[in-house]
């Protein structure tokens, strides 16, 4: 699955500088796999039917997902039908070309395809390699009772019917009744393959650099209140705050908070704090300084039609810490102008949703970022005190 969006999630966070963003277009295709079960001698779709519900909604979405963006293709659905082998191999080969075909009429009612989707439907009747590969990973039966199966089931000189009353004999039927209750079910379903193609925009961000004024610093700034222009420009709120800890050495806290949606492609919900120590080379929080910063984020975020980035529950927020550069610019009394930036770790541990109300999950990442974690320009308020 893609990875650049969680990396946009942290440089939305560290990255104050960015003031414009060019995009750019890229063709993906994805394999999507569904597998829907049925009752013993039915080819009715029942939703309610062992995991039929969940597997419903992950089409449905896709399928909205489909009709409400032009960039989105279904290139190929394949399906495959089977049935356990009990009950006869004519009944069997009807009971799995019927659920081929009443799933084939399932996804036209949802995705109208094209005439351009290639359509594959196979039907197998009883399928007697997933049987063997269930006897071969079943943990009950005993090795003897796996051969005399595996012998039956391989065995050429026997018709269809001749290998299933075989199976019901052995043991006294114990050995069917142990594949009735685990393994029979597993067999009667459908397995949908649909390959999808879309196109994504990949939004790059342009940093300004800014250029410094040399100017002589006012008195010391006892503390500070400050705010970020970018992230305002971007619909984030954020805050923060600094004030002296000791000899040329002060304590800067920013926080982060966006708890709205800006647009159903454009979501930056976010809570995050970036505590950072600051070193000055001459006056405290005036001029040049060097700083060592962490960083912790909740993070909600889409910033196309197609994907959306969440942290999995409050429980995997963005960390990390970095080292980094900065000068503040005095420019008129109380008002300051801050340049910073920085590089350092940043982990992500994320889900990705559809883009969609309610969208499916589609997949999870991780991410271990080296790189730029903190470029800024705020603009500062101080409350001067002489020592």
């Amino acid at each position: 699955m893609n990875t650049k969006y969680p990396l946009i999630i942290c440089l939305l966070f560290v990255f104050h500088g960015l003031v414009a963003q060019t995009t750019v277009s890229v063709e993906r295709t994805d394999t999507l796999r569904y597998t829907l079960m049925f009752a013993i001698n039915s080819f009715c779709i029942e939703p309610e039917w062992k995991n039929n519900a969940q597997e419903i909604r992950r089409i449905d979405s896709v399928a909205h997902f489909y009709r409400q963006n032009r960039n989105f293709d279904v290139i190929s659905v394949e399906i495959v039908a089977s049935a356990s082998f009990d009950g006869g191999r004519q009944m069997n080969d009807l009971l799995s070309e019927r659920r081929a075909m009443e799933v084939e009429e399932f996804l036209f009612e949802r995705f109208h395809f094209s005439e351009q989707t290639l359509i594959s439907i196979n039907w197998v009747g009883a399928d007697w390699g997933d049987l063997q590969d269930f006897i071969l990973e079943d943990e009950i039966m005993s090795i003897g009772e796996k051969a005399e199966l595996l012998e039956i089931i391989n065995d050429n000189t026997l018709s269809y019917e001749q290998k299933e009353a075989r199976i019901r004999q052995m043991n006294r039927g114990a050995t069917f009744n142990h594949l009735v209750r685990y393994a029979l079910d597993l067999f009667r379903r459908a397995d949908i393959k649909m390959i999808v193609r879309y196109r994504e925009i990949i939004y790059v961000p342009q940093p300004e650099e800014p250029e410094p004024v040399i100017q002589e610093p006012p008195p010391v700034a006892f503390w500070r209140i400050k705010t970020n222009l970018a992230y305002l420009g971007a619909g984030v709120l954020n805050m923060g705050v600094e004030f002296p800890i000791g000899n040329r050495l002060s304590l800067d806290i920013p926080v982060i908070y966006s708890p709205y949606t800006i647009a159903p492609v454009w979501r930056i919900r976010t809570l995050g704090i970036q505590p950072e120590v600051r070193w000055w080379t001459h006056q405290t929080m005036m001029g040049h300084f060097f700083g060592l910063h962490g960083h912790l984020v909740y993070y909600n975020v889409s910033l196309n039609p197609y994907n959306r980035y969440q942290d999995r529950e409050g429980r995997t927020p963005l960390w990390g810490f970095g080292l980094s550069y900065g000068y503040v610019l005095n420019l008129s009394g109380r008002w300051n102008l801050e340049f910073s930036i920085g590089g350092g770790y940043a982990r992500l541990d994320y889900d990705i949703f559809y883009n969609v109300p309610n969208g499916a999950l589609r997949g999870t990442g991780t991410r271990n970022y080296w790189g730029v974690t903190r470029a800024a320009i705020g603009l500062t308020y101080q409350f001067n005190r002489r020592r």
